[in-house]
């Protein structure tokens, strides 16, 4: 029987948001015949989520014993996880509602098809949410596509944290890299360079805007150009080893 593996890395200051996040996995529809997952992986030294949502059984936990960054604990997720298709989500976000079952069906078309994202909207302190414009356009994107169109933008064009991967792509990739920031998009602009995937039109999270989130921190701002610049390195070696091989 297929499944999904949520994959989620948790720091200490974001476990308040673990049970929203969990909510949301749970009521979550999938295609007939799937089941999910929900691998957790703490980045600190010690346990500080409760015991009481880890003991479900559909949760896979564990701690890092120290802090390691968001990409290490990750990759240690994704150790422990089973399922067919892997889905990134920060511990302080959200499933929309339909949004799991739009990206599992659209990456379920076609063996071909590696990854899937969608649409994201803003939940603002104030608990208002607002919907964000879409930069690219619904569909199929061929191989490179996507990453073309990040350097034309000059911004990321889509939200990558919340993103509907195949398990067996993530690992030939070698999973989330070792980034200060943008490891979540480098993992699927890595994947969209040598995969084909989709945009569906589906709004698919709920992204929390809060004081404590890592993206709008001085030091994180600092880590955006040099993550940058290693992902289009990277992904171009990628591809240029496939064009070498062939």
């Amino acid at each position: 029987m297929p499944k999904v593996s949520i994959i989620t890395a948790c720091a200490p200051n974001a476990a308040q948001f673990l049970s929203e996040a969990w909510c949301s996995i749970k009521s979550s529809v999938l295609p007939v015949g799937w089941q999910i997952e929900w691998c957790l992986q703490e980045d600190g030294p010690d346990r500080t989520v409760d015991p009481l949502l880890v003991s479900q059984p559909t949760i896979s936990y564990d701690v890092n014993g120290c802090s390691l960054g968001t990409a290490t604990t990750r990759n240690l997720a994704l150790v422990r996880s089973v399922g067919d298709i892997v889905v990134g989500l920060d511990a302080d976000d959200m499933l929309a509602p339909g949004g799991l079952l739009a990206l599992v069906k659209a990456v379920s078309v076609s063996s071909l098809l590696a990854w899937s994202v969608g649409r994201d909207c803003h939940l603002m302190p104030n608990g208002e949410l607002v919907n964000q414009v879409a930069s690219l356009r619904p569909g199929v994107y061929r191989p490179g596509e996507v990453v073309e169109k990040w350097l034309e933008l000059g911004r990321a064009p889509f939200r990558s944290s919340l993103a509907c991967m195949r398990t067996k792509a993530v690992w030939r990739v070698g999973g989330w890299p070792a980034l200060g920031r943008l490891d979540d998009a480098a993992l699927v602009y890595a994947l969209s360079a040598l995969y084909p995937g989709v945009i569906v039109p589906d709004n698919t999270l709920i992204y929390r805007r809060w004081s404590g989130q890592k993206t709008i921190q001085d030091w994180s701002k600092n880590l955006i150009a040099p993550s940058k610049d290693f992902t289009v390195r990277w992904v171009r070696a990628m591809t240029e080893d496939c064009k070498d091989s062939r």
